[in-house]
Parts: structure tokens; sequence; C-alpha cells
């Protein structure tokens, strides 16, 4: 075998720098998606989170979201700035009310109880039992009944489709919105929303609305333990679902497990979410999400008759390292097939990778994993593509964005998707996921993210097809995912199965993707392939 070329690059301290460079670096396409979230959250500084039922995208279309204030767009602008000065909008059924973040607390904008506008009443009656509107300044809606942690819902009940009262569903979802790992992250909470307008649009699950709360953890564990505490205890989230914190989420897990609170997937960078019994991971996650890229990449390579492996590891994050040490490894390479000759450590902020590509072109890398973020791999084949060396990519799902294809230096880009391909919309088992992208969805779809997002909203809804009218409680949300069994959330995933008390079984599942001449293509189809 060729000697494994190495080569190092110093570890950045502050995550937060990398934001920064990565913007003078060039990355025009994450700053702006970046931006445009942050103003669809409100979320302008360490201290803000916001209360999202509808993701305030128009009913009718258009991007999904786009309104720069999530709940409360009618102040004219005031909603998200007192969200940016420290404080959360809660509303029901479009009602006024005041949320606490810290010690600070504002009043909410009225609007009126329409589809598209107020917190979790997206497709709900326009009825409000408190009114249609209230005076700016009014008594919030969430203290009327302090909830008791992973209980009660934070707002009042709601009338249900058809006559009687039920309670709200709350659900939490804390994301990296800023930071070198946020263009990863934000695609899944896409597809979370995208559920949460569907489910509301028709009535909510089982008449129960949904409310969901957002909140930025600046790549901060400190910040993402103290948020988990109060989505609990103060906003009465009973379940996260869909947690965007590839670098933040261990800080929580003993948490959640004194809590009795279910997580619901992430994007599948954490291994924790193995050895936690109320972590439920529905695509393939940590060290089980790496040995997929490995088999993917394996599996193309014979495709194409080739076997020379090589790989580039990002510095910053522990799915990184787990890669290095699974993917990197020539004896585990050999059992999948292909021979290892090179392998190197990066940094997420670099604007250029020619040394990198220079050092698998001289190793004579065929095939090469690229385990950075979405928009490093474009400045990765960039940098190869100068030196005229075009080897065949491999990347995570994760990090495959749906623009990847407009790319001509990723021509040939295998993907291990841990979602299904969320551009076949001629499968039963994806119709109902296509049809709200063509209702609610956003006019550019961001990729294999936004499946993952809609795959953590329906294991949501079937866990909470049996909880109570009024009450409903983490527990009952952690019977209903408790009794999957062999369940694919029809053909969503590949066959989940929970125990109480137990932690979720270990599983290497992917879909194949395959980017060809300016188009995504999936092998296989729907179906998922599993080691």
């Amino acid at each position: 075998m060729n000697a494994i070329h190495r080569s190092r690059r110093p570890r950045l301290v502050a995550l937060s720098l990398l934001a920064g460079l990565l913007v003078t670096a060039g990355c025009g396409t994450r700053a702006s998606y970046e931006d445009r979230q942050a103003a669809r959250y409100g979320v302008r500084n360490a201290s803000s989170s916001s209360a999202l039922g509808d993701a305030s995208a128009s009913p009718t279309g258009g991007d999904l979201g786009a309104a720069a204030a999530p709940t409360d767009a009618a102040a004219g602008g005031a909603a998200a700035q007192g969200r940016a000065s420290g404080s959360a909008a809660a509303t029901a059924n479009g009602s006024a009310g005041t949320a606490a973040t810290g010690s600070s607390a504002r009043p909410a904008a009225a609007t009126d109880a329409k589809p598209g506008v107020g917190a979790a009443t997206a497709g709900a009656p326009a009825a409000n039992p408190a009114g249609t509107r209230a005076a700016a300044g009014a008594a919030s809606t969430q203290s009327a009944a302090a909830p008791t942690p992973g209980g009660g819902p934070a707002a009042p009940s709601v009338p249900a489709p058809g006559g009687g009262v039920k309670a709200p569903l709350v659900i939490g979802s804390i994301t990296h919105m800023s930071g070198p790992a946020a263009s990863g992250t934000l695609p899944g909470l896409d597809g979370l929303q995208l559920w949460v307008k569907a489910t509301n649009a028709k009535g909510g699950v089982n008449g129960h609305l949904i409310k969901l709360f957002v909140a930025d953890d600046n790549t901060d564990n400190a910040r993402e333990r103290q948020l988990t505490q109060e989505f609990v205890e103060q906003k009465g989230v009973i379940a996260f679902v869909q947690n965007g914190e590839a670098l933040t989420g261990s800080a929580s897990v003993d948490y959640l497990k004194a809590k009795g609170v279910p997580d619901i997937n992430s994007i599948g960078g954490n291994t924790y979410f193995y050895e936690s019994p109320v972590h439920f991971p529905l695509v393939a996650h940590g060290e089980e999400f790496v040995k997929a890229s490995l088999y993917n990449s394996a599996d193309y390579a014979k495709q194409k008759g080739v076997k020379k492996y090589g790989l580039i590891a990002c510095t910053e994050a522990q799915v990184c390292n787990d890669t290095d040490r699974l993917n990197g490894n020539a004896d585990n390479v050999k059992a999948a097939g292909l021979e290892l000759v090179y392998k190197s450590r990066a940094s997420l902020a670099q604007p250029d990778f020619t040394a990198e590509c220079i050092g698998a072109r001289n190793a004579g890398v065929e095939i090469l994993q690229i385990a950075l973020d979405g928009n490093s791999v474009a400045r990765v084949a960039a940098s190869c593509a100068r030196q005229n060396y075009k080897p065949l990519f491999s990347v995570f799902g994760a990090i495959a964005f749906d623009k990847m294809k407009d790319n001509p230096d990723l021509d040939g880009l295998t993907v291990n998707a841990n979602g299904f391909p969320y551009f076949i919309c001629g499968d039963p088992a994806t119709a109902e996921f296509c049809d709200a992208q063509r209702q609610y969805g956003p006019v550019q779809v961001y990729g294999i993210g936004n499946s993952i997002g809609w795959i953590a909203g329906k294991a949501f809804e079937l866990a909470a097809q049996h909880v109570s009218d009024t009450n409903p409680t983490s527990a009952e949300i952690l019977n209903g995912l408790w009794s999957f069994k062999n369940e694919t959330l029809g053909g969503l995933t590949h066959p989940l199965t929970f125990t109480k008390g137990q932690n979720a079984p270990r599983m290497a599942c992917w879909w194949q993707l395959i980017l060809v001449k300016g188009k995504w293509t999936a092998p296989n189809g729907i179906k998922v392939a599993c080691h």
C-alpha cells in the first residue's frame, strides 16, 4: 500500500471565530442562508428564542418562514426586535401574550387567528376563547398555569376540529443557527417546520395542534443545557424533536434522562443517541452514520471499478474525530473492500484545500471522502479541479445540499443519505412530504436535511396518537415511542424498534444518492440499505 499521507492544521479554539472566517473566505451562500434563517426565527443574539407554530410561511406557498417575525409579524417588526433583546414570543390562536427568557419579558404582538400567522394555528379554526385580539401587555397565556417539568402544555387549550377542547402539543428544537455547523443543522429544522405547518393545517394530531419552540444555542454547551431546562420547566415542552445540536447536545443527556423527556432524532452526528433510553435515533447516528459512509463509498467504488480511498476529516467536531478513527483505519477500509492510501485533518475555516488535493492526487486516491461541512465540500472540489484532479467524491447526507447539483466540480458525487431521497415524489411513501413542500415548503429545497426533519415530525405524530386531551405528558410520548416495533413510518426510514428502559439499537443504514450531470439520482429509489 502506498504510504499514508498526513497533514495537520492548527485547531481553532473559538468556534464563533469560524463563522466570521467562513464569511470572509467567500462562503456567500452560507452567510445568506444563515442570515435568512436568523431573520426567520428572530434570532439575533445569545439570549433569543422563539415559539413557532406554523413557521410563518404563507399557506399559499413561498419561502418557508421568509417573514422576519415568525409568530407575530403584525407589530411592524417590533416582535423580532423584542426577541433580539432576549424575549420569546408565545401565542396560541393568535392571542397576545408574553414569555420570559431569562429575567426579561415583553408583550407579544396581537395577531388575527389566521392560518399561517398565529403560532400553532396553521389551518386551524379561527375561534379564540380569549378573543381574537388582546391589548399589548396583556398577561401571558403561558403564565396562567405554570407547567410541571415534562408535563402539561405551556399554552391554553385550543378548540379541536369537530368540537371539544384539546391542549396543544408543545415541542422544542434547540439548533445551531449560527457558527460553522449551522449549514448542516438548519435544513432539518426546515423539514420539521414543514411537518408542523402541514399537520396543523389538517387540524393537528387527533385535534391537538402543535406548538414548536425554537432557540439558537450559539454552539455553546452551557447555553444548550440552560435552554433545555428552560424549555421543559418554563415552556412546558414535552418532547424535543429534531434538535440540531451537532456540537452541544451531549450537555443535556443526563438532564433529559432524569426528567424523562424524550429527544427524537438529530442530524446524525451524535453517538449519545444510542446511549440513553430517552433518545430516539430515527436515522443512522454517530459511529453508525460514519460506518454507513464508508460502506456507501465502497459500494460506489465497486460500481465504478476503483479501490484507492482517501479521507479528509474536519478538526472541529466529534463526528469528524469518529470518522478519522473509523474510516481512517486501514483495516476497516480493507474490510469494506477498499485500500486506504491517504488521510488528512483540515479546518472548516480553510478557504482553500490545494495542499490536501495535491496530497490525495499524489497518493493515487480514486474516491475521496470529505467529512467537512457542506460549503467546504465545494471548496475542496474547486481546489482539486484547479489541479486538474477529479476523483470521485463521497460525503455525509447531512451536508449534501440540493444546490450541489449546480456545481460541475461535484459531478459524480455520492452521498450516504440518512434520510429518504427528498426529490423522489412518485413513491407513495413520500407523497405527503412532497405535497406539503408544494403547499407550504421553501421555494429552494435545501437537501436531505429536509427529509430528516420531516421524519422526526412523523415519528412524534405517531407517538402522540394516544395522549390525553387536556394534559399531554412526556411519559405518554415515551410510551408511544416504546410501542414502535419494526416501524418504518410508512416506508420513510429503516425499521425502528424501541424498548422501554433500553437504549436504541445501533443501525448503520443509508440511502445511496449519486449526482449525475446536474441531477440527483437514487439508484435504489426509496429502498434503504443496512449493514
